[in-house]
């Protein structure tokens, strides 16, 4: 991915950014969350699990003059309120609208159709994809217990963070891995027009270092083998998802403010 020309790499960021943009815009309409698109910036309105963006940029600044403006207008609609956001391409300057640069620098990798991988087999683990609301109630509390989520986030109960309403959705993909009939890790695919995005990948901080993430990647990835696929992993999934064919594609910036 590293010597992609630049217009393929920006167009492969831009459908990254997209399917995100479509994962949230689906997860949070479910949940009564409503969301919108202007001037090549995705936003959602304040009232929301905190584990959603409050927004995002979905196209260089060249294509979208404006989204610095968006943006402005975006933080001094909600003045004091908490955000989160990324600028997908890592090009703009938050700083004067009062935001701060997060202390770490995001990364955008992804993976050619073409590029094939064997399944990772780890005995014992039986992962199935998730297709009624009790699997989803699973899904919820190994995915909050895989992100050792404090008590704030957890309000709401399991499926405070996914609706029952997403497992219609063709596009949203539930997986999880049973050891010995227990949820011990979990992941989502998300397929778009362009790219599949893979969301939520954890594992129970008991069972870590044992496989398990790789397969629940494994298990994302090829739920539809014609499209590439995206993904914004933390340091300590780099190397997995290296080992599942991924690399990476371009940086990103996660910029915040802080509740005043």
């Amino acid at each position: 991915m590293d010597a992609m020309a630049g217009d393929e790499r920006d167009r492969l960021i831009s459908a990254s950014a997209r399917n995100q943009a479509d994962w949230h815009d689906a997860s949070l309409r479910a949940l009564g969350v409503r969301t919108s698109r202007t001037g090549g910036l995705w936003s959602r309105e304040p009232t929301a699990p905190s584990i959603y963006l409050r927004a995002m940029t979905l196209c260089p600044v060249r294509e979208a003059p404006q989204i610095a403006a968006e943006i402005g207008r975006l933080v001094e609609s909600d003045p004091g309120a908490p955000i989160v956001m990324w600028d997908s391409f890592g090009e703009l300057d938050l700083a004067p609208l009062g935001l701060s640069r997060a202390p770490w620098t995001g990364q955008w990798w992804a993976k050619a159709a073409t590029t094939r991988t064997d399944e990772p087999r780890v005995e014992g683990l039986e992962i199935e994809r998730v297709t009624d609301r009790a699997g989803l109630e699973a899904f919820g509390v190994a995915t909050a217990d895989g992100f050792e989520s404090d008590a704030a986030l957890r309000a709401g109960g399991a499926l405070a963070w996914h609706d029952p309403e997403t497992l219609a959705d063709p596009r949203m993909r539930y997986f999880v891995g049973r050891l010995d009939g227990r949820v011990v890790t979990s992941s989502i695919a998300y397929v778009g027009r362009d790219v599949v995005g893979i969301y939520g990948v954890s594992t129970l901080p008991e069972f870590r270092r044992r496989g398990f993430g790789k397969a629940i990647t494994w298990a994302a990835a090829t739920v539809a083998p014609k499209l590439d696929v995206i993904l914004a992993p933390d340091e300590m999934a780099r190397g997995i998802d290296a080992e599942l064919g991924f690399s990476k594609l371009a940086e990103f910036a996660p910029w915040t403010r802080q509740p005043s």
